[in-house]
């Protein structure tokens, strides 16, 4: 390749690709010449992704990345291609890929969506056998009692058991979002 030619021992130069410089000296009526090649690395492409571009707080989800040989992702200080994140709410990550000593960066959202804060009671919750109890939840749009041999998609309902028994409610939000509570 050719340079403009320059008077110095410095010169700068910025190829695209692989180039050879060649370089002439002359001292009195002396003259000699050597070349140098730069090696130049492309820069990689680096695409991000997530398995689940929306996902409700407390989910893990899993983040991907391809067009590099190594890969760090921010937050957390990651250093894998695919690492399974759970962020507490929306979250940008930055992930920086390297190949060849060439490195490029990208970004990424993960919407977080909150869960229902979910409460749920059972009173009295020590009864005899033939007395009923209450069981309450609240803090979600729909949910739903389960137990062995019960399920019921009211807020509120009393319940009978013949033994100790263990009672799951599971509330859902209007964005899908749900959180669940266990009661014996």
């Amino acid at each position: 390749a050719q340079v403009s030619p320059a008077n110095g021992p410095l010169v700068s130069v910025n190829p695209s690709v692989t180039t050879t410089y060649t370089v002439y000296a002359t001292l009195g009526v002396c003259s000699g010449s050597s070349a140098i090649t730069i090696s130049v690395n492309p820069t990689p492409s680096v695409e991000p992704s997530v398995y689940s571009q929306t996902i409700c707080s407390g989910i893990t989800t899993s983040l991907f990345a391809t067009g590099a040989t190594n890969y760090h992702w921010n937050p957390g200080n990651i250093n894998l291609p695919s690492p399974v994140v759970s962020p507490p709410s929306t979250t940008v990550y930055t992930v920086t890929g390297t190949s060849n000593s060439c490195s490029a960066v990208n970004t990424l959202t993960d919407v977080v969506l909150p869960s229902p804060f979910l409460f749920a009671t059972i009173y009295p919750n020590t009864i005899c056998i033939g007395n009923s109890a209450t069981l309450s939840a609240n803090g979600a749009e729909s949910v739903l009692w389960t137990s062995p041999n019960f399920t019921s998609n009211l807020s509120m309902v009393s319940v009978n058991p013949f033994a100790s028994t263990v009672y799951t409610a599971t509330g859902t939000n209007s964005l899908g979002c749900s959180s669940t509570a266990t009661l014996a």
